[in-house]
């Protein structure tokens, strides 16, 4: 378009408190005047002054990183030129917004920044949309392809390449759930006219109500095979103590002594871990009760006279500094202990047994005593749909029973038959 100029894009730096902690944010400033943010990682960062206008100056603290994502000032400098270096110029139209130059690589930062400021996903969860836009998404649309030329038909080109690629129904379902939110988003601040998703073809995938879950007797078994293996670590107290309260395994990693109420009888799920170590609420993100069953109080009671790592403050499961253990070690003891037993049919078809299952014990357990509802606040489910699967998995032995029962009271209303067998007796 004549007279048009082009400047690259400039960014900026600051440090955010999350409820995660501190995290380094790039200020992006195009040349049509529009800005975006983006988050660059977890900021290992603490304050050294302010510069003349008054900015706040980060340093490097000492010691080690917690962690490899960690960036360091210098680090997230050279992240922010990476991040500007790879994006294309922008049109300088002052006072006019070029939509065309809205690429969909932006729109996927925008959204994934909307998710995590403003509905506040948790980490783990921001990292699955990323994987998901920079292996299914972005690799499909490209980069630089501009929002506005994004039609129905490429949509429903995309669905068409992802059941083409073998992906199971769930995961296209879920990119395209994903690629819906992001023209969503671009849609609401003004980056195009219309959400091209909005007629795209649906991918409906129906739930396998098929649990692999195991009866109480079948999870002392596999403690005790744990016992066995593992004599000097809380394994088996971890097998019990996830069958019979439903917590998730991130959840597992967070309790602490001070989360078990052993006088009232309930467990106090206030924290969640994740496999990053990164520790925030539960997945639901409210607090909640559980009931500690006394079969579970005893295990751990036992536990509790360990000689390390029974504070207040300690985790019930810690990792050899008291940290919170990694997944891998716990899923590999439990399912040879599944083996041991003669449970290791469970590993196998479709649907393998997960330590995941362990919650879906303690929700078929629960569905036989617990009304709907209060299941539903006991395993954290925002949506009561979510808990009804535990149902199907409930065993009625007397339905022969009751239905025949039924019917006789129907044919003889007046229970004459049962009077006059009483008088013949």
């Amino acid at each position: 378009m004549a007279g048009e100029t082009t400047r690259p894009a400039s960014g900026s730096l600051s440090v955010e408190e999350r409820r995660t902690g501190r995290v380094w944010v790039a200020t992006v400033r195009f040349g049509d005047g529009q800005r975006s943010h983006r988050m660059l990682g977890p900021a290992w960062a603490k304050p050294n002054g302010t510069t003349a206008r008054g900015a706040a100056r980060w340093r490097a603290p000492g010691g080690s990183k917690p962690g490899p994502d960690y960036l360091t000032p210098k680090e997230a400098e050279v992240a922010l030129a990476e991040l500007l270096a790879s994006l294309p110029p922008q049109i300088a139209a002052p006072g006019r917004y070029v939509r065309r130059r809205m690429t969909f690589a932006l729109a996927v930062d925008e959204w994934l920044r909307h998710r995590e400021e403003e509905k506040g996903v948790k980490p783990t969860t921001l990292r699955s949309y990323r994987n998901d836009a920079d292996r299914y998404l972005i690799s499909y649309f490209g980069r630089d392809r501009a929002l506005a030329t994004i039609t129905t038909r490429d949509v429903d080109g995309l669905k068409t390449h992802l059941h083409a690629e073998g992906l199971s129904p769930r995961t296209v379902q879920k990119a395209m759930v994903e690629v819906h939110g992001i023209l969503a988003r671009a849609k609401r601040i003004g980056w195009i006219t219309s959400n091209p998703a909005v007629d795209a073809e649906r991918v409906a995938v129906k739930r396998k109500r098929d649990l692999r879950v195991l009866e109480p007797e079948q999870v002392f078994a596999v403690a005790r095979a744990l016992e066995r293996s593992h004599p000097d670590t809380w394994m088996a107290s971890l097998a019990v103590f996830a069958a019979f309260s439903g917590l998730r395994l991130g959840e597992c990693r967070a309790i602490r002594w001070q989360d078990i109420d052993f006088a009232n009888g309930a467990i106090r799920v206030r924290r969640a871990q994740s496999e990053g170590f990164q520790e925030g609420t539960p997945k639901s993100g409210a607090v909640r009760a559980v009931p500690l069953i006394p079969q579970t109080a005893e295990v751990l009671a036992k536990l509790g006279e360990r000689k390390f790592y029974v504070g207040p403050s300690d985790r019930l499961f810690p990792s050899t500094t008291g940290a919170g253990f990694a997944g891998g070690e716990v899923r590999t003891a439990l399912y040879d202990a599944l083996a041991a037993v003669g449970l290791g049919y469970l590993r196998e078809g479709e649907t393998p047994f997960r330590f995941h299952d362990l919650r879906h014990t303690f929700g078929t357990l629960g569905a036989r005593v617990f009304a709907l509802r209060d299941l539903q606040a006991y395993m954290g489910h925002e949506s009561v749909t979510t808990t009804e699967i535990y149902l199907h998995h409930v065993p009625q032995n007397d339905a022969a029973q009751k239905l025949g029962a039924l019917v006789s009271r129907a044919m003889d209303p007046l229970g004459l038959a049962s009077h006059e067998q009483t008088q013949m007796t």
